[in-house]
């Protein structure tokens, strides 16, 4: 009895002083990857009265810019509505079929809390 004690004892301390060091260590110091502009040359084969001309584009591709929405924009016009806001579209009401959130919502709020 005793013994079991001291091996539990030594390994719970053994996994607490793993994470303790675990969450001290060092982050690796990756940079952000900034985003850089692209240039793609696109070859296109155009038939141009019945004979094919070739013709090089140049496509500057840049990511644009992300707007923000600020919190609490999402006001209905009727105030005594519940607006619920969510990511996605459901794929199936289907209880069987569905994994994932919006659906899942769906079914949890509509179906079973009759």
């Amino acid at each position: 009895m005793l013994n079991q004690k001291r091996v539990a004892m030594s390994l719970g301390l053994t996994v607490i002083a793993s994470m303790l060091l675990g969450a001290c260590a060092p982050t690796s110091g990756t940079p952000a990857i900034a985003a850089t502009a692209q240039v793609i040359i696109q070859t296109q084969i155009v038939t141009v009265a019945g004979t094919p001309e070739v013709h090089e584009v140049v496509v500057t591709a840049t990511p644009g810019a992300v707007e923000e929405m600020p919190a609490g924009e999402y006001n209905s016009a009727d105030p005594t509505s519940y607006l619920h806001v969510t990511f996605g579209d459901i794929d199936t009401l289907d209880p069987a079929l569905d994994y994932e959130t919006a659906g899942g919502t769906v079914l949890i709020n509509r179906l079973y809390r009759k």
